[in-house]
């Protein structure tokens, strides 16, 4: 229960913070990072389930208690979520680059969590800022740190797949640097191992029986299966694939040399560092495409 209580503790802090409103930017600046400090601090390792109403599932008093304080924070980080995302859309471009600045921070420590979707959404769109480029390098950084630490490709695939549909939207203004972000995709050694996180920060209290079962079924699922591993590299080359052959086709609607040039070269080096891994006929027709 003591993991529990610093949680409770963490989430009446919260609540201080919105006890009255910002006297200024720099105020609104200092509570906004700190609720960021500690939502990173707070959020498990875990999605948190909704609360099943099905008036069969007898929990213990001090499970119920445990569930009640992970609905409340998870209440209270969609509601963050929505406020950081919010400011990070605003016009205004300081107030932006704050809301951008703890995007960044959660995706890098909650790409695992509740709304992970709407996080990398947002974050992949920060990567192509048009007016700031301290906002768009922010969140090129935090993508890379993604890809770099994905060990199992399974957060990896959703940032490709929001790269892909941005492409779609934004065509030839897609930033440069987003497409050398796929440089840091680790196909070649997604392995057996599932992503590993830390220790969860609640934790229901089983008996003995029950943490045994717990840990078999734990233990079982510890491994990707090759089907499982071949499955999900393949899925990782389609999708990159996918995006380098977007790339081209709006990279030719480009106004300028200049700009075709940028948007090109990304692709070339991706090409250049996965074509080992891809089969002959979709490289070639890409190889042909960039001519």
């Amino acid at each position: 229960m003591g993991e529990n209580n610093y949680v409770k503790q963490q989430l009446s802090e919260l609540a201080e913070l919105h006890k009255d409103l910002p006297t200024d930017a720099e105020d609104m600046r200092t509570r906004i990072n700190k609720e960021t400090d500690i939502f990173c601090d707070i959020i498990p390792s875990y999605k948190v389930e909704a609360t099943k109403q099905d008036g069969q599932t007898r929990l213990t008093k001090e499970a119920k208690e445990i569930e009640e304080v992970e609905q409340r924070m998870l209440k209270r980080y969609r509601d963050f979520l929505i406020a950081a995302i919010n400011m990070a859309n605003n016009k205004v471009v300081e107030v932006s680059q704050v809301g951008y600045h703890c995007l960044c921070r959660l995706l890098v420590t909650a790409s695992h969590f509740n709304y992970a979707n709407a996080l990398i959404d947002a974050v992949v769109q920060g990567a192509s800022h048009r007016w700031s480029p301290l906002i768009s390098a922010e969140c090129v950084l935090a993508i890379q740190d993604i890809f770099d630490a994905d060990g199992t490709g399974q957060v990896t695939l959703k940032v490709i797949s929001a790269i892909n549909n941005l492409i779609k939207a934004v065509h030839h203004h897609i930033n440069p640097r987003l497409l050398s972000t796929l440089l840091f995709v680790r196909i070649a050694t997604v392995d057996s191992h599932r992503l590993e996180r830390p220790e969860h920060k609640l934790k229901k209290k089983r008996n003995k029986e029950e943490q045994a079962v717990e840990k078999a079924l734990k233990e079982g699922e510890a491994l990707l299966s090759p089907e499982e591993q071949n499955h999900l590299k393949t899925q990782l080359l389609q999708r990159l694939l996918a995006v380098f052959l977007r790339a081209i086709q709006v990279a030719r609607d480009a106004p300028t040399q200049t700009q075709q040039a940028r948007l090109i070269r990304p692709v070339m080096d991706g090409l250049a560092k996965y074509a080992h891994l891809l089969d002959v006929e979709p490289l070639g027709m890409l190889l042909k495409a960039v001519q």
